[in-house]
């Protein structure tokens, strides 16, 4: 029994829940016991305001030492070496503060049970996915192309309206107003000539780059010879 052009949207929908399910075990998996750790966002932070806070704060403790000074743009290169010192050592600190966080990880024991409980819900979850990308492949009515929540929303809206009647007619309504979705009549032989039509053209090209940097060369000596 082939699957209805609603059954394939809900099918589909149950395929994008579960392969976000199966990144967040994975990404709780791996992250776990890494909150103590500083991230890259926060040290893109922080890297962008000691470039834009330690030239004020500079600027400042040279007008409190010499007052006004007109020629205090003079020493915007200086300003701009000290700020990447003093931010690379900031950074610097983060970074082995990141890294003891990590040997500390490695070394701490793994709890077998707590491995096992995720590895038994990512097993079950591919098992789920893999279920219904067979059921999308062997019982939908509709081709690969199509199983995308936009456009199974889009067709669903054509029947809603009541501008057609049957899944077929709603994806040739879809495919007219739509012409990049309809289907390619390109043959394997097609495939192959494009491939082979590209591999020459690369190699021409190659060809001749190689001539004319060789002709560049021979003017040169030619040049040097007069």
């Amino acid at each position: 029994m082939q699957m209805s052009l609603e059954q394939t949207y809900k099918a589909v929908i149950l395929k994008e829940m579960l392969e976000q399910e199966l990144k967040e075990l994975e990404s709780v998996q791996k992250n776990k016991g890494r909150k103590k750790m500083i991230s890259r966002a926060t040290m893109r932070k922080i890297l962008k305001r000691s470039f834009i806070w330690l030239p004020v704060f500079m600027i400042f403790v040279n007008y409190v030492r010499n007052g006004i000074d007109p020629f205090i743009f003079i020493y915007a290169p200086v300003f701009l070496f000290y700020t990447s010192v003093y931010t690379s050592v900031i950074l610097l600190f983060l970074w082995i503060y990141n890294s003891a966080v990590k040997y500390f990880l490695r070394k701490k024991k793994v709890n077998p049970k707590e491995v096992a409980f995720y590895e038994q819900n990512k097993k079950v979850v591919k098992v789920n996915i893999k279920t219904v990308e067979l059921a999308l492949k062997n019982q939908s009515s509709l081709m690969p192309k199509y199983h995308t929540k936009e456009v199974l929303e889009q067709l669903i809206a054509y029947k809603r309206e009541g501008r057609v009647k049957t899944d077929q007619d709603a994806i040739k309504l879809f495919t007219k107003e739509h012409p990049s979705h309809a289907q390619p009549v390109s043959s394997k032989s097609g495939r192959v000539f494009t491939k082979m039509s590209l591999l020459i053209r690369t190699f021409i090209g190659t060809v001749a780059a190689a001539s004319l940097f060789a002709s560049g060369i021979n003017h040169q000596k030619y040049r040097k010879g007069w």
